[in-house]
C-alpha cells in the first residue's frame, strides 16, 4: 500500500483517533527513525492527502497526537524541528514544535498563548494521562486546579 511516495511497511504506520468523516494515519518509511508523515482521508477513506511531515513518534510507534474531545476537527501534534539531524543521527535530541489544526489536519498553525509559541509534551513522553477536552463552562472554583495548564476560551484560537 502506498500513501504518495511513502510505502507502508509492517510496523511502520499508526492509525490515529479519527472523526466520523476522516481517518488520520501516520506513516514512517523507516521504522528506526522516530518520525512520520501524517495523512488524512476523504470521507470514505479511499483517498489520502499529506498534511504534516516529521511528526514526532516514540520507539513504540506512538505519535504525538492529541484530539480535542467534543469539538470536531481540532487536534494537536508535535513535529520534529531538527528533523535532518535526527534522520542522520537517530540518537540526536529532538527539538519539538507543537501545532494545532482546526480543519482535521488540512492546515496547521503554531500553538500560541499571548503571542508566544507553546511546545507541549504529549503521549510520547507520558507522565500523566488524560484527555484534551472541551467543556461549555468551567466553574470559577475549579480553575484553581488548572494553575499549570493553559485554558482557551475560543477552541484554541
Amino acid at each position: 500500500m502506498h500513501f504518495g511516495d511513502h510505502k507502508i511497511e509492517q510496523d511502520a504506520y499508526t492509525i490515529l483517533e479519527s472523526t466520523n468523516y476522516s481517518i488520520q494515519v501516520d506513516v514512517t518509511p523507516n521504522k528506526h527513525v522516530y518520525m512520520g508523515t501524517l495523512f488524512s482521508s476523504n470521507s470514505n477513506g479511499t483517498y489520502f492527502t499529506k498534511n504534516a511531515e516529521h511528526a514526532n513518534r516514540n520507539v513504540r510507534g506512538i505519535m504525538d497526537f492529541e484530539k480535542v474531545q467534543n469539538i470536531q476537527g481540532i487536534f494537536l501534534i508535535n513535529v520534529v524541528d531538527n528533523w535532518q539531524e535526527v534522520e542522520n543521527r537517530p540518537s540526536a535530541h529532538k527539538k519539538l514544535k507543537s501545532h494545532i489544526t482546526f480543519d482535521d489536519g488540512r492546515t496547521f498553525e503554531d500553538l500560541k498563548s499571548d503571542g508566544d509559541k507553546l511546545h507541549l509534551h504529549s503521549v510520547t513522553e507520558l507522565s500523566n494521562s488524560g484527555r484534551v477536552c472541551c467543556t461549555p463552562e468551567i466553574p470559577p472554583q475549579t480553575l484553581k486546579k488548572f494553575e499549570s495548564r493553559f485554558i482557551s476560551g475560543g477552541a484554541g484560537e
